[in-house]
């Protein structure tokens, strides 16, 4: 620990040196003293950009994987130059969540002056068996009837009978990302993707971890988690310190922009003073 020097050359960084000597002689010389110098961090369930979210949420039919919530994004959004300024470089714009099966996700890296550069296409294919899927009006409207659904379109594409994203992502040709609100959810999608031989990333933040570190065993890391808030209950904030201790890396989700932009270095304050590890929290947010 100390002091460092840091050389940015075209504005990447070049050089990290121990010690506090001026560097270059040619180079502009500022002074951070007391700084703390951190990757950008990467919202993994973020709306940034999302033009009038609300009107973009899909009822009809609730497997869809042909969406693409890329479609709803504006480039040139403020959503991105506010986030940028809070240090987030790079967010997954998710859908509302509103469909077991909820199209693709987009990945974005933020460039200077807000605006924003496309990264994997596709993004993820987006799960979900929370209680956003359940409608009065059409299928399902409990989470047995969501369950069903999703089992139905993840054995129809191990016959490659499904949509083709669905396919693809049974035979591990682009990722997926499910979300849950509860642990009895957490539960029956595991039993259902494990039967379609192929796990996705979860986002999922457990009341009680140390029940959940068996429920989250067969997801592969990162697991996503939070936000959490300063009204956040404890036995919620002991969650990523105890599933960090069992071994799991850990994303914090920011919900961007429905949150501040500071929202996942609160959460990452968090999980700290409960008992993460500090460096974990980091890369939670990078």
């Amino acid at each position: 620990s100390g002091p460092s020097r840091v050389t940015v050359v075209d504005g990447r960084i070049s050089e990290v040196r121990a010690g506090s000597d001026a560097g270059p002689s040619d180079g502009k010389i500022v002074d951070h003293s007391g700084a703390v110098l951190a990757p950008g961090m990467v919202d993994v369930l973020s709306g940034l950009g999302v033009i009038r979210r609300s009107s973009h949420v899909e009822r009809v039919r609730s497997i869809d994987p042909d969406l693409n919530i890329r479609e709803a994004i504006d480039q040139k959004h403020d959503d991105f130059r506010a986030a940028l300024k809070s240090g987030v470089t790079a967010a997954l714009v998710v859908p509302a969540g509103n469909n077991v099966i909820d199209g693709a996700a987009q990945a974005v890296r933020l460039t200077g002056g807000g605006q924003i550069e496309w990264l994997r296409e596709p993004g993820p294919l987006m799960f979900c068996v929370g209680q956003g899927v359940l409608e009065a009006t059409r299928e399902p409207t409990g989470m047995i009837g969501a369950v069903h659904l999703l089992r139905e379109a993840l054995a129809a594409a191990k016959d490659s009978k499904a949509s083709p994203r669905v396919n693809a992502y049974v035979k591990s040709a682009i990722d997926g990302l499910l979300t849950c609100d509860e642990e009895q959810e957490v539960i029956a999608a595991a039993r259902v993707f494990a039967e379609a031989g192929r796990l996705p990333l979860l986002a999922w933040t457990p009341l009680e971890a140390s029940a959940a570190i068996e429920l989250v065993k067969p997801f592969p890391d990162p697991l996503i988690i939070g936000p959490f808030t300063f009204d956040s209950p404890a036995r919620v904030l002991r969650g990523p310190g105890v599933l960090q201790q069992a071994g799991r890396e850990l994303a914090f989700a920011g919900a961007l922009p429905v949150l501040p932009g500071g929202s996942m270095r609160i959460s990452a304050a968090l999980a700290v003073r409960y008992g993460m590890d500090a460096a974990a929290a980091r890369r939670a947010m990078t």
